[in-house]
This record gives structure tokens, sequence and C-alpha cells, in this order.
């Protein structure tokens, strides 16, 4: 099975020596792709080894901790690549996975610096060793906000932070990863296609002794402590530079969540030597393409405009090829990198702003005597069930506040009552099935409270429960807890306020099964809490080679994350749930929607008598009739590249069903 999701940014730099004393260029080399056993010229210490399997597509690969407690992993590449010159930049990029275990464990750390242990010794392998620069990958939360981090270190003071939940991958599914150090002494670190940082200065801290490198090696570490995770590497490359040459400062789009009508923008940076313009080449998916470029003020700016958009569920790789004006011989310059694409579009399947119902604080819950009574299974009727007693209550305008759209809106029952809310996805929308990827739940939460208000304590959530039934919306008297499998992606105020953690003022976000979070699960996100009506949004990428997903979390800035995660359960999903009153401030919801992406259209192309229909992603399932107006029914396993004689069947319709 193949990915749409993942995001591959590579940026390789390679040199040729010149030979012009102002001008001469020197590069070092390692790269090792780990099928052959341990590289020459590299040591391991600790609970590190090069295995055969594991790697990507199976290969081999570096395993720097597996999933044992109290494990310390170390890689050092034994040599100086420059042979005593002194390093001005490098670039290196590698595949990184971590997963597995209890957790993420405790991290990994990328070191360059002339006083590497040599013994292995690195106690505290994921916070780096040396005192040169180290870009330490931490998965651990020690202290509210700590982790998952990426941080970056010089002289062994850190001298930057930068949250990444992106860390938290899953065994399996390999991401790649970039530290480059530019010649103008700024960092670039870049993480499944996020950045982490972009031309981040350190010319303060990159002084004398410790810049330029002297004699530096280099050097990867990883730890387990009482979390734990694989952590397994592949594809290490790294160039240095001992020259000022110039280099690639950006590049755009990048990610998973790029919009069709995006462009290609690369911007190039003279730093000793100038970009020579006649020299650019640029290809989009291996076909040769003409950009716009443009000079300024040092920097040469790359820009096309495909003449289409983007399909959805699709990836695309931009590759660039560039030389300086280096005498008596130029550098060769190359770059690669692709981006995905989600769903372009959505299709609602249900929206609520609750005016449906009778007002006037009676209960919502179908399974709950009263006027909002409804027949379990009685998809006419009102969808909303919860455990007994009744829970959210429907209301109009109170306490001053007014509903965000109509007249009505919901409440909890009474102050710290836990009231729970659910409806049935896949009994209601979806046939019978749980959805794996590529939708949404949006609601509107009035906080009354703001920053600093501990006791609002209101989350919506998009989850799975095995207890949900396919054939009716509740089972028993209706309460989904007790559930031995569950998923939920929660956002909003949590209930759950570990001491010296919990950031009373901003909201939180949940990822049910992750160890990376304050507690259970639970992560501050970038949102400060404010009085008054607040749009939020989860939303689930497509679904990953292991068919986990990464998931979207927004509040307000629908464009931007508050926070995003990889979810850890493979479950799927099949309920909305609105939690009201965990807390004893009262708050209020409305407008609850749910959305899915809109499938994209098969492809068939005829290859003697077969009809071959291929489409992309994993999150659909193919359907055909006999007439184009249906009824459709799903083709039994089935799966993209399927083929049909159109010598002996009959006349078919294909189309796509969002799983």
């Amino acid at each position: 099975m193949k990915t749409l999701a993942h995001q591959t940014v590579r940026l390789l730099i390679t040199a040729v020596a010149v030979f012009a004393p102002a001008l001469c260029t020197q590069a070092g080399n390692f790269s090792s792709d780990f099928n052959s056993g341990l590289p020459a010229n590299t040591a391991v210490f600790g609970s590190a080894f090069v295995d055969t399997i594991d790697g990507v597509g199976g290969s081999g690969c570096l395993k720097l901790t597996d999933t044992g407690g109290s494990e310390i992993g170390v890689l050092i590449i034994t040599n100086d690549l420059d042979a005593g010159s002194s390093v001005l930049s490098f670039s290196t990029s590698f595949k990184m996975t971590i997963g597995g275990g209890t957790g993420g464990g405790d991290g990994f750390s990328f070191n360059f610096a002339n006083n590497l242990d040599l013994t292995g010794n690195w106690v505290n392998a994921e916070e780096g060793n040396g005192t040169g620069l180290t870009i330490e990958f931490d998965t651990y939360q020690n202290s509210a906000g700590e982790a998952p981090n990426i941080d970056v270190k010089v002289g062994g003071v850190e001298v930057a932070t930068s949250s990444a939940p992106q860390l938290m991958t899953s065994t399996g599914n390999y991401v790649d990863v970039l530290v480059q150090l530019n010649p103008d002494k700024t960092l670039t670190v870049i993480y499944d296609g996020i950045y982490a940082y972009s031309n981040l200065d350190l010319s303060a801290s990159l002084t004398g002794p410790i810049y330029p490198f002297t004699g530096a090696l280099f050097g990867i570490g990883g730890r387990n402590g009482g979390s734990t995770a694989n952590k397994f590497l592949d594809n290490l490359t790294i160039v240095t530079r001992t020259n000022s040459t110039a280099f690639v400062r950006s590049i755009s789009p990048g990610g998973r969540l790029v919009q069709p009508s995006a462009t290609i923008d690369i911007t190039l940076t003279n730093s000793g030597t100038a970009v020579n313009g006649g020299s650019i080449a640029l290809q989009l998916d291996g076909a040769t393409v003409t950009p716009t470029i443009s000079t300024g003020s040092g920097t040469t700016s790359i820009h096309y405009a495909p003449p289409k958009p983007f399909g959805p569920y699709t990836t695309h790789t931009v590759s660039l090829t560039f030389s300086d004006n280096a005498s008596p011989t130029p550098n060769a310059n190359s770059l690669q990198y692709s981006f995905s694409l989600p769903a372009s579009s959505f299709v609602t399947l249900f929206a609520d702003g609750f005016e449906g119902y009778t007002a006037g604080g009676n209960p919502l819950d179908m399974n709950t005597a009263g006027p909002n009574a409804s027949a379990n299974g009685n998809l006419a009727g009102n969808p909303w069930f919860g455990p007994a007693p009744p829970n959210l209550r429907v209301v109009t305008t109170e306490a001053g506040v007014v509903p965000h759209g109509g007249v009505k809106m919901t409440r909890g029952s009474a102050p710290s009552d836990f009231d729970e809310e659910w409806y049935n996805l896949m009994y209601r929308l979806n046939g019978g099935n749980y959805y794996t990827g590529n939708i949404m739940m949006d609601w509107y939460f009035y906080d009354p409270l703001g920053s600093g208000g501990s006791s609002y304590q209101d989350f919506g959530a998009l989850g799975y429960y095995n207890l949900a039934p396919n054939n009716i919306d509740y089972p028993g008297t209706g309460s989904l807890n007790g559930s031995g499998q569950i998923q939920r992606l929660s956002l909003g105020a949590s209930s759950v306020q570990t001491a010296g953690l919990f950031d009373a003022t901003k909201y939180q976000a949940r990822m049910v099964g992750a160890d990376d979070g304050y507690a259970s699960g639970w992560f501050n996100t970038k949102t400060a809490r404010t009085v008054g009506w607040h749009h939020a949004r989860v939303a689930v990428g497509p679904t990953l080679d292991n068919g986990v997903n990464y998931a979207f979390y927004y509040i307000d800035d629908m464009t931007n994350p508050t926070f995003m995660h990889v979810d850890r359960l493979a479950y799927g999903y099949n309920v909305l749930e609105l939690n009201q009153n965990y807390g004893s401030t009262t708050g209020y919801m409305d407008d609850v929607s749910f959305a899915v992406g809109r499938p994209p259209n098969p492809t068939v192309a005829l290859s003697g008598n077969q009809a071959i229909v291929t489409w992309p992603g994993l999150d659909f399932t193919l359907q055909s009739a006999s007439v184009v107006t249906g009824p459709y029914t799903d083709v039994t396993g089935a799966v993209s590249g399927y083929m049909y004689d159109v010598t002996t069947g009959p006349k078919l319709f294909f189309r796509l069903r969002q799983m």
C-alpha cells in the first residue's frame, strides 16, 4: 500500500572543488543507507546497532534504541570530513521514525562538535553532547511546554526552542529531517515537512572558539527512560563546506496542508559566491518547467505558477539545480523536496444549530424522557444521546449569552456534572462503517471566563468507541463509557489540570494514547483563552501507511493549526462528542457540523481487455453500478489498480465512497 500523506523534504548540496585561492571550496561528504552494515569510519555505542530490517522499504537502518527501558544509543562519525579545515556550513538529511513502546522515549540529538565524548558515554543523549552545535529532538515532557520540542544549543547552552508535535509519529512512518547551517550563520531545521526553524540567526552565539568548526565530528544519540520508543534512522547524508557559497534560503510550498492554488517559490542567497541565474533549471514532477527568475539585494527568487490547480490527495516533487560563479570551477547545487495535498474541498453531511429542539432547559438526550426524546435508531428523530441522568440542555439566551447562530444553544445540566452527548457517525452517515480519514468536526463554544479561568472545562471531540453500534444509535441505556477501544481528539478547555504543566491561559487539545502531553494525552495549544464565542475544528488527514492519521486542531484561525499530532491508534472515527460542565463554570456550545473530504475522481485506462481503475489515497472504497444514477455498491476487495475485463463483464460505472 502507498501513502499520499507523507511529506518528503531533502536539501542536498553537492560541490566541486575549485582552485582559485580566494574561492577555494572544499566539501566533506558522508552518506549511508545502512544496507551494508556499519559504515566505515563510524562507531556505535550502547543500544545502537545497524540492523538489516525495519528501514525505509524494509531495508537496513540504524537503530538508536528499540522499545527497551533505560536505553542509550549513540552513532559517531569518527573521522573529520574536512581533514582539519574549518567548516563554515553544512547540510544533513535523514529519515527518522519514532514510535512504539510506551510513548516517545526521551528523544534524540544531532551534534557537531570538536569535543564529543568518543567513548559514547552520553548520559543524556537526547540533550546532546559536546560544546558545539546541538539540535535536540525532545519527546519527553518534564515540565509545561518542555516537549515535544526541537531545541537548539550552541556551546552547550540552549539558545532557541520550538514546539514540534510532529515528532510523535508512529513506528513504520519514516519522515524526512533536514538540518542546514548556512554560511551566514543561520539555521534551518525541517522535521516531516514542517519548519521548526527557518533561517534562525545564530550569529550572536556562533563565535570563536566554537565557530568556524575545526576538527569537529558529527554524532547522533538517543535515549529511553521509563517512557520508551523505537528511534530508527535511515538514509543519512551530510555535506560540509569550508568556504562561503551561495545557498538555498527558503522553499515553498511544503507540508501536508498545501492548497490547490499553491505556487512554487524558492529563494537563493549569495554568500561569498553569487548564483548564476542562467544555470537555474526547475522541474515539477519530473517535467522541466520555465519559472520566473528575479534578482535583487543578493538574492535570487524563483517563482512558478502551475497552469492548473493541484489535485486533492496528490503528492508533488520539485527539483532544482543551479551553480554559482566560483572560478575557475563553479559549485553545482541541487535541491529536491515534495509536498502533499489533503482533500481540497469538503462536503458537510451533518449540521445542527439546535434550532429544532424544545428549549427551556429541556434535555437534549434522545434517550431521556421529555420533548426531545426519540426512539433509538429513528433516523428522522433527534440523533444525540448520552449516559443517564440527563446531560446537555437546550436553552435560549441565558446569563447574557446570546446563541452563536439562531436562538438556541446547549449547556450542561449542572456545574461539575460531567455531561456527555454523542452522535453516532457510522450509523447515521456511513452505512455502519467508521471513517478512516479526510474528515472534520466543527463547532462553536462560549468561554465565560477567558485567561486563567480554570473552572471552565468544556470541550468537543471527534472519537471512536467500540461500544458504538453500527445499526442503531446507542447501546443499552445510552452510554459508550466502558469501551475497550477509545480514540478521542478533544479540543477546548481541559478538566485535567496537572500542577505546573497545565496552562490556564491557553486552550487544550487531547490525543488519547499520546504520552508526550502534560497528562492523559492533553496538550496546551498556542491559542490564548478569551471570553466569548470561539470557532473550533478538529480535522483528520489522509491515512498513513500503518493506518494512523495526522490530526489538526484549530481555534478561530482556520488556516494555521493551533496544534497537530499523529493519532496514536488505528481505530478510525465513529462518533461526535460534546462535553459540558466538566467544571464548575457553565459554558455554551452551538452550530456543530461534520464534513468529509470530497472523493477524487477515479481514473480509468484501457489495457488490452482490461479497464484499469486507479485513484489516490487509502480512504476510499470503489463502488460500481450498471447505470450512472445507481444504486452503487462496494466492489469487494478492490484497491487502486483494480482491473475489470470489459469483454466478459457488463457495462459498469465507477465512483469512490469515503471510508
